[in-house]
């Protein structure tokens, strides 16, 4: 069950002739990479997620052929559940794993070979049939590179040499499926005492939801982020709802606030109208204000609301199609081997997810996935005693 079986088969132009720093690498192409990949379960199988994605991608960024074997195993082993990116960490891991140990054993430069392998161009559809709608992965590659003083690197490495210490420095691409439960709703009601309730079905586990979803809110009918209220616990309220996974909560509660919000936006129009005794289509929407246009004439959204009752309106969304972010990591480690303490000296990386929402929780997530797989990879371990 704990055997991971992989390997990477280089193109002939790789392997036919001597090698030499000049013609490596401009000859080293992937040719294939056949994968077998057992998942442990215990006799209560919750979730066959880490197999299906982990498989979907396992050729990361990398333009290459592939055929995978993937299997569930029923284990007497304690039970666990995927708590971040189901599946993906390991097969990331494994090709990230294959490209170092080839460069090693043919002598090639690991950046290069890497950089020659690369999905060139998006849209790009892997060799599973998941399509990668944009990314320019080269370009991120080189970025991350120079943010990490990779060139630097020998120089760091002889001075922990001189005091005693070992070091090393490790390079790794990923690229991560959204997509989860297809489903949401939203409801969005413009209330008169000055509130704007939205109702979700999407729990906050930490990730912001709240400060999020009133930014959106925020910039589509002209409120401030004060003003709004998300509730998402309310079981006798709340219809439809995909929770939190895989991504999902901002794509889709974006999609679903926004239809909502323009919903109200039109009702809002009809109402201002009559209000300001002028036609709906002489009123514009800006700011938080119904305008006649052309004049200093206007209606707030609060007022239309204390004057003709709330407004509301809901949006539902069955979206099928992913996003597709991605990024590289540098990592740069000392160890005493007297003691084994390892220190990460310096962590480099650059995530292109898109259009960031709320830049400071962005941050704040990636720093705690860095936290979280260093403490994976140092500190984490379940042992079993054999017999």
């Amino acid at each position: 069950v704990n055997r991971w079986v992989s390997q990477l088969h280089l193109g002939p132009a790789a392997t036919q002739g001597k090698w030499s720093p000049k013609t490596d690498t401009q000859d080293a192409k992937l040719a294939a990479i056949p994968y077998t990949s057992p998942e442990g379960k215990t006799i209560y199988t919750a979730s066959f997620v880490p197999l299906t994605k982990g498989t979907q991608l396992m050729t990361s960024l990398y333009d290459l052929p592939a055929a995978a074997h993937a299997r569930g195993v029923l284990t007497n082993t304690p039970c666990t559940a995927p708590y971040r990116s189901a599946g993906r960490p390991e097969a990331m891991f494994v090709i990230e794993r294959l490209i170092d140990l080839a460069a090693r054993a043919h002598g090639f430069d690991r950046v290069a070979l890497r950089r020659r392998n690369l999905v060139k161009s998006t849209p790009h559809t892997n060799s599973f049939g998941v399509t990668y709608d944009s990314g320019d992965y080269e370009t991120a590659l080189l970025d991350v590179l120079k943010l990490a003083d990779w060139d630097g690197y020998p120089t760091r490495l002889n001075l922990s040499q001189e005091r005693g210490f070992h070091r090393g420095i490790g390079l790794g691409g990923y690229v991560e499926a959204q997509s989860g439960a297809p489903n949401e709703r939203a409801e969005v009601t413009i209330l008169p005492e000055g509130a704007v309730e939205v109702v979700i079905g999407t729990l906050s586990s930490g990730q912001g939801h709240a400060t999020s979803f009133a930014q959106l809110v925020s910039e589509w009918l002209g409120v401030p982020t004060d003003t709004v209220r998300i509730d998402t616990s309310d079981t006798d309220r709340l219809a439809v709802g995909g929770g939190s996974h895989s991504g999902r909560s901002l794509r889709l509660a974006a999609t679903t606030i926004h239809q909502a919000s323009r919903g109200i936006v039109a009702k809002g129009i009809k109402f201002a109208a009559q209000s300001l005794e002028a036609a709906e289509a002489d009123i514009e929407f800006a700011d938080g204000r119904f305008i006649v246009k052309g004049t200093d004439r206007g209606i707030d959204l609060f007022a239309v609301a204390r004057q003709h009752g709330p407004l509301a309106d809901a949006a539902d969304v069955d979206s099928r199609v992913g996003s597709y972010p991605y990024g590289w990591h540098v990592c740069e480690v000392e160890v005493d081997a007297e003691t084994g303490v390892v220190r990460i000296e310096r962590y480099t990386t650059i995530d292109d997810v898109g259009r960031a929402v709320n830049p400071l929780i962005l941050h704040g997530q990636t720093h705690g996935g860095i936290a979280q797989g260093a403490g994976q990879a140092l500190a984490e371990l379940c042992f079993y005693e054999t017999g």
